[in-house]
C-alpha cells in the first residue's frame, strides 16, 4: 500500500503511467493540492531593491511570503539589507514600496514591512518541528528562469529529511536562484519553510524552517543584522500574534497501484525514439505518435531532429521515416512513417487544455527509457522570450578582405565542422561580405539551427553542415547551471506554452505529456532550467498538424 508516502507514488511512477481509473483517492490528492494553491498565492510576492532617491527599481529580484494582514514579509537574510526599500510585487500586478527589517544571518532569516497601511493577502504559518519525512508539500515563488514573469511558479514535492544539516529542511521542490525567501507550504496551506539554497544534485533543496522566525521574531523587529557567527539565546516559547497551530499529520494515496498499472499499457506506445544527424552531430529525441484524419504522424522538438530520422518503436522495431514538414516558431517536426502503431487521436474540438486554474494540475511526461516522470503545471500560457543569441565556438578573422575561420579561442556547448583556413564565402546560400555581416547573421539564428556554410578549403568549394550554439555563461555562474541533463540548447523564444517541474532531459523533449485523468495536453519542448521544463500545448500541436497536412495537400 502507499500509506503516507508520496515517495512510494514517486518511485511506482518511474514505471507506470498516471491514470487513475480505479481510484479517486489521487484526484482529490490533486484537488487538495490546487485549492491549496488558489488559496494562498495571492500573498506569494515577488520582490526587488528599490532606490527611494531614484524612485527605481532594480532588475534582480528574489521571493517572499505575506504572513499577517498589515503586511510583514518572510524571506532571505541573505536576499536583503537591513533598512533597504524594496518594491513588492503581487501575482495580480500590484505593487507597494516595503522596509527590510531584521535579518538572522546564521538561520538565513530575514523581515519585510510593507511601508503603507492596507488590508494585505497573507498566509498561515504552521509549524516545521512537526514534518514528517514523504510528507508532500508545495513550492510558490518566483525562479529567475521566468524572472520578467508577474506569477510565481508551482511545484510539487516532498520532504527528504525534516532536521538536515544546518538546522535546514531538505525536499525534492525545485529551487534556483529567484527562489530565495519563497514559501514553502504544507497541504493545509500553512507556510513551513522558506526557500534558502541548493546544491547539485536536484534532490538538495534547502529549506529554513519556519519555527526558526517564529523564534527570533523580536530579534527581526529591531531591524539589525545579526551576523553568522552571532548566536541568540533561543526562546522556548512561540508567541506571534499570527501563530496558528499546525495541522497534524497527512494524507495517505493508498488504492493506486493497479490503477497505474493498467493505464501503462494504454500510453507507452505513442511514444518513439529518434536519432539522427544534425551538423556533425548525432541527436536523439523521443517522438509522439499521433493520428489526424485517419493518417498517423510523428511529432517532434525540431531542433534535435535531422533529415535522416530514425525510429525505434518501443518494440524495439525500426521503421522507415521522413521529415515532411516543420516549425521553427515553435521547434516543432513532423514526421512520416510506415507502420505505426497506436497513436494519439488528434480533434479540433478538444478539452485537453490547460488554464490559470489548472497550475497544480497533475503532468505526466514518459521519459528517455520509456518510463514516466511526474510533475505539476507550474504555470500555464506564458511567453518566454528570446535571451539567448545564436553562436559558434570559432574566430572568424578578416585577411585583406577575405572572411576566414581562425583558431578557437570560446567554450561553447558546441564545436564546430569548419576547419581553420577555411574561407568563408556564404551561410544558408547568402554571400558574406563581410566579418560584421557574418556575426550579425549568426546573432539572429536560435541556437540549435542547422545551417550550411559555402567555403573554399584548400582551393576547392565545399559546403559545410552546423549548428549553431550557445554561448556559455562565463560571468555570475551558479551552482543550479550545473544540474543533471543540462538546459536544452534551444529553451527560449516560445509563446503560448506551458511550464511544469518534471525533470526532463534535452534528449527526452518531443515526447507526450498527459495529465492524472490519461488525457493528452502537449508535448516536452524544452528543458529550461534546473526548475523549469517547458510543454507545447494540444491546441499549438494540432494547428501544426493541420497546417503542414494543407501544405502537403496542396503541392
Amino acid at each position: 500500500m502507499l500509506k503516507n508516502s508520496l515517495l512510494c507514488l514517486f518511485i511506482l511512477i518511474q514505471s507506470a503511467s498516471f491514470t487513475w481509473a480505479q481510484s479517486n483517492v489521487p484526484m482529490s490528492f490533486e484537488k487538495d493540492c490546487q485549492k491549496v494553491i488558489k488559496e494562498v498565492s495571492p500573498a506569494c510576492v515577488k520582490i526587488s531593491a528599490y532606490d527611494r532617491v531614484l524612485k527605481k527599481t532594480d532588475n534582480g529580484s528574489f521571493s517572499g511570503v505575506v504572513v499577517t494582514v498589515d503586511g510583514y514579509i518572510l524571506t532571505a537574510a541573505h536576499a536583503t539589507i537591513a533598512g533597504q526599500g524594496y518594491t513588492i510585487q503581487f501575482p495580480n500586478g500590484k505593487k507597494c514600496i516595503g522596509t527590510a527589517l531584521g535579518r538572522v544571518q546564521f538561520v538565513d532569516a530575514a523581515l519585510i514591512k510593507i511601508d503603507s497601511a492596507g488590508s494585505w493577502p497573507y498566509c498561515k504559518i504552521g509549524r516545521s518541528k512537526d514534518l514528517k519525512i514523504n510528507q508532500p508539500c508545495l513550492s510558490i515563488s518566483y525562479p529567475a528562469s521566468l524572472s520578467l514573469l508577474s506569477r510565481p511558479v508551482v511545484r510539487l514535492g516532498y520532504i527528504i529529511n525534516p532536521t538536515a544539516d544546518s538546522c535546514k529542511i531538505q525536499t525534492t521542490c525545485l529551487m534556483e536562484p529567484g527562489d530565495s525567501g519563497g514559501a514553502l507550504f504544507d497541504l493545509s496551506g500553512h507556510v513551513i519553510a522558506l526557500h534558502s539554497r541548493i546544491r547539485k544534485s536536484l534532490t538538495e533543496n534547502m529549506e529554513n524552517p519556519v519555527d526558526n522566525y517564529l523564534k527570533y521574531w523580536r530579534l527581526l523587529l529591531t531591524g539589525q543584522t545579526f551576523p553568522k557567527g552571532f548566536i541568540p539565546a533561543d526562546s522556548n516559547s512561540i508567541e506571534t500574534p499570527f501563530y496558528r497551530k499546525q495541522d497534524k499529520g497527512f494524507k495517505g494515496l493508498d488504492g493506486v497501484e493497479n490503477s497505474i498499472a493498467k493505464a501503462l499499457k494504454d500510453k507507452k506506445n505513442v511514444c518513439v525514439h529518434i536519432s539522427s544527424s544534425r551538423g556533425q552531430f548525432k541527436v536523439y529525441a523521443l517522438g509522439t505518435i499521433v493520428t489526424v484524419n485517419a493518417k498517423k504522424f510523428i511529432i517532434s522538438k525540431s531542433s534535435i531532429v535531422g533529415n535522416d530520422p530514425q525510429i525505434n518503436l518501443i518494440n524495439g522495431v525500426s521503421v522507415k521515416a521522413e521529415v515532411i514538414g516543420r516549425d521553427a516558431t515553435n521547434d516543432l517536426v513532423l514526421i512520416a512513417a510506415d507502420d505505426l502503431p497506436g497513436g494519439i487521436m488528434m480533434r479540433r474540438e478538444t478539452t485537453n487544455t490547460t488554464s490559470v486554474e489548472d497550475e497544480g494540475r497533475f503532468l505526466v511526461s514518459v521519459s528517455d527509457s520509456l518510463n514516466t516522470r511526474i510533475g505539476v503545471l507550474g504555470l500555464n500560457s506564458i511567453n518566454v522570450p528570446r535571451f539567448s543569441a545564436g553562436f559558434l565556438d570559432i574566430k572568424f578573422i578578416d585577411v585583406n578582405g577575405k572572411i576566414k575561420v581562425g583558431y578557437s579561442d570560446y567554450t561553447s556547448s558546441q564545436s564546430s565542422a569548419l576547419q581553420i583556413g577555411d574561407v568563408v564565402q556564404s551561410l544558408n546560400k547568402q554571400n558574406i561580405n563581410s566579418l560584421n555581416g557574418l556575426h550579425n547573421k549568426i546573432d539572429s539564428l536560435r541556437p540549435g539551427d542547422e545551417v550550411e556554410f559555402g567555403v573554399l578549403r584548400n582551393g576547392k568549394a565545399v559546403i559545410v553542415k552546423d549548428v549553431i550554439g550557445k554561448r556559455s555563461k562565463v560571468f555570475n555562474r551558479h551552482i543550479a547551471d550545473f544540474f543533471q541533463g543540462g538546459p536544452s540548447l534551444r529553451n527560449d523564444d516560445f509563446n503560448d506554452v506551458f511550464v511544469h517541474d518534471g525533470h526532463i532531459l534535452p534528449k527526452e523533449c518531443g515526447g507526450p505529456v498527459f495529465d492524472s485523468k490519461g488525457e493528452f495536453v502537449g508535448i516536452n519542448i524544452a528543458r529550461l532550467s534546473r526548475v523549469n521544463s517547458i510543454g507545447i500545448p494540444y491546441t499549438a500541436i494540432y494547428s501544426f498538424l493541420i497546417s503542414q497536412l494543407t501544405k502537403i495537400s496542396s503541392l
